[in-house]
């Protein structure tokens, strides 16, 4: 198992970072995330390994349920979801990648009209309502006991 950092500092091409539970790829007009498999937790020393939450896989469900909760039910500009699979004991989550632009790059008059925009999106979350826990129309995602 790797020392901190060792991923990050030594990471795959189209690696744009690593944590200490996933891996962040830009991969062409896709961005991929996934959880870290077994062999790449970090080693802190004297014993002790990092071990990421064992509800990542469902924490990633969780996002495509949301987000297509989203898409369904509001108007708020999201990325098209791609795909979400397990391979070889990690969780993948690919979603179409869109570039942005950094908010201090805009004008004064851009940057009024996309805080604008943002006011509205947080009010159109903040009126979304549920009875139930986990995401409306799935069912609850419980992560396993280790």
């Amino acid at each position: 198992m790797p020392p901190p950092n060792f991923l990050h500092e030594n990471r795959e091409p189209g690696c744009w970072a690593v944590l200490a539970d996933r891996k962040f790829y830009f991969l062409g007009k896709l961005f991929v995330k996934r959880t870290l498999r077994r062999h790449e937790w970090s080693d802190l020393g004297d014993n002790y390994i990092l071990t990421p939450s064992a509800a990542l896989p469902q924490r990633f469900q969780t996002d495509v349920a949301i987000q297509r909760y989203l898409r369904e039910r509001t108007n708020i500009p999201l990325p098209a979801f791609v795909s979400a699979f397990e391979d070889d004991g990690a969780m993948y989550l690919a979603m179409e990648f869109v570039q942005g632009v950094p908010m201090e790059e805009l004008s004064e008059e851009d940057r009024k009209v996309v805080e604008k925009e943002l006011l509205q999106h947080m009010e159109t979350l903040k009126s979304l309502r549920s009875d139930t826990p986990g995401v409306p129309g799935e069912p609850l995602m419980i992560a396993p006991q280790r």
